[in-house]
């Protein structure tokens, strides 16, 4: 994929969850490539959420899942801000 073919297939992002266990993942354009998405994340007011990098580690891993089953065509590395949460090591 292109670059401006990941930007236009993902530009919507990812919501994860449901009511106020909702978590909004947008994709950051500007760090974003062909072989690497980046996410932001908010929460279901989209009020910015803590970094990812703080959560408790059981809650990274729920994340990780979750975009994980939501990402299965994607082939590159992923990024919730700035943390590599999947990706080929």
């Amino acid at each position: 994929m292109t670059e401006q073919t990941v930007l236009e297939k993902y530009k919507g992002g990812l919501s994860l969850f449901k009511g106020f266990k909702t978590v909004e993942l947008l994709l950051d354009e500007k760090n974003t490539n062909k072989d690497e998405l980046y996410f932001l994340g908010y929460d279901a007011n989209m009020y910015p959420l803590p970094d990812f990098s703080t959560f408790p580690l059981n809650y990274q891993s729920v994340i990780k899942l979750a975009v994980k089953s939501r990402l299965t065509d994607w082939k590159g590395a992923v990024y919730i801000d700035g943390t590599k949460v999947l990706g080929n090591d």
